[in-house]
């Protein structure tokens, strides 16, 4: 049996690009999205189970991680990801998460002017301290095309 995956983000362009391309594989995947809407129907009609929460939400992203041993972590270029980094990784220790993905920022590093890309960093510290094994994915163009075919790939 695969393992199951969580993934955060499960509405915008890479996750749920991530959400087809993981059930397309044939894993389990739990979509964690912020809102039912259209786009998070959609996921559930293509196999993905539908969780909806707010991962600056503690018991919320403990709920989302039960179960999972997998997680790919996206988290908007907006106030709270160091927060959320935090809270998400405290609930993969306590499911002994096998493995996270996290999608950070080009730009992500400890000197960086812009507070975001600041924050992109400490979240990745945050994900490191963890004891969980981490990909930092900084993407360049990688948000854009993400989306694009497998083919493509």
């Amino acid at each position: 049996m695969k393992p199951a995956i969580l993934v955060t983000g499960a509405t915008g362009s890479t996750g749920a690009s991530t959400v087809q391309q993981l059930l397309d594989l044939g894993y389990p995947v739990r979509a964690f999205v912020h809102r039912e809407d259209e786009r998070s129907h959609k996921l559930a009609a293509v196999g993905a189970e539908v969780m909806v929460g707010d991962l600056l939400d503690f018991q919320a992203a403990r709920k989302a991680f039960a179960g999972m041993q997998r997680a790919y972590f996206v988290y908007p270029i907006y106030p709270g990801v160091t927060q959320a980094s935090a809270q998400f990784a405290q609930a993969a220790r306590e499911v002994k998460a096998e493995f996270i993905v996290n999608m950070s920022q080009k730009s992500s590093r400890s000197d960086a002017k812009s507070n975001a890309a600041l924050q992109h960093w400490l979240s990745e510290q945050v994900f490191n301290w963890a004891g969980i094994p981490v990909a930092h994915l900084r993407p360049t163009y990688f948000a854009d095309w993400s989306g694009a075919s497998r083919a493509a790939f």
